[in-house]
């Protein structure tokens, strides 16, 4: 995973206050091992024990929320956070070209599925969302950062059953682009296209996938690879552009739902699975 430019810590460096609110599940070697493994598994066929389809998330990739240095633990929800009532996360696996962390620091969630394998706690509500650049989230996008951007939910918006696979996590994911009729990769080029200004850069314009539904995963990794943006030019013609964030190196935004309303984030210690940074960052 990035072993050049990721290192991974782990859990025995928390305090003892911190620590007896964590379930040490595996040993230092093991997690590592297991990471890198999920980071190098490409399913697509992520379940609960009962059946029911969860998007990739769920049993690979790895799930990491990035933070800058300051006064705080990881864990702990950002002012921002607490206005949107959701946090942000990337996903990174093999398959996307993802070579860069979004700040220098950060920890990693533990797989839904390692965790019921480990017999640790689960984490199996509060996921909502995906993007598949960063989306600019904060409360100008209601539904928790998933909506479009400054703008009202559609009158569709609570009907998530219809899109959402009935699961354990069905009320909470909705992604606006089912809301726009937008359910491929191709019809998100075909919407998402054009970079105008900064205003209209694909960080804002973009909507977002719904985090349970395996083909919103499949559409989400093709546009992050092959996003195609293009400007026109004074003669109306078609030039092939550099939206600043539809990048491939660059990476995807997943949105959690907080976990209560206390700003300390603690709720999140049981599902920790490892402390990352990047080395190269200050």
């Amino acid at each position: 995973m990035y072993q050049h430019t990721l290192v991974i810590a782990l859990l025995l460096g928390t305090s003892a206050a911190q620590a007896a609110a964590v379930v040490a599940v595996d040993t230092p070697q093991n997690t590592v091992k297991r990471i890198n493994a999920n980071y190098n598994s490409l399913r697509s066929d992520c379940k609960e024990p009962a059946g029911a389809p969860r998007g990739y998330y769920y049993c690979s990739g790895v799930s990491v929320r990035m933070v800058d240095d300051g006064p705080f633990n990881p864990w702990d929800y950002s002012p921002y956070a607490l206005k949107t009532g959701a946090t942000s996360f990337s996903w990174i696996r093999a398959d996307l070209s993802t070579n860069r962390l979004i700040r220098p620091a950060g920890f990693i969630l533990r797989t839904p599925e390692d965790a019921r394998q480990l017999k640790a706690p689960v984490m199996e509500t509060g996921f909502m969302c995906i993007y598949s650049f960063d989306g600019f989230t904060g409360p100008e996008r209601l539904a928790h950062g998933c909506g479009a951007y400054n703008a009202a939910l559609p009158a569709n918006h609570q009907a998530r059953s219809a899109t959402s696979p009935e699961n354990l996590n069905n009320t909470l994911a909705y992604g606006s682009c089912d809301s726009a009729g937008i359910d491929t990769a191709d019809q998100w080029r075909k919407n998402y296209r054009y970079v105008r200004n900064d205003l209209n850069r694909i960080q804002v314009t973009q909507c977002s996938w719904n985090v349970e539904q395996p083909s919103d995963w499949a559409a989400m990794i093709d546009v992050h690879q092959n996003p195609r943006t293009v400007t026109r030019n004074l003669l109306g013609r078609e030039v092939p552009a550099a939206d600043s964030f539809a990048r491939k190196e660059l990476t995807n935004e997943m949105l959690l739902r907080n976990a209560g309303q206390a700003s300390d984030g603690s709720a999140r210690l049981p599902f920790i699975d490892a402390f990352a940074w990047d080395p190269n960052s200050t």
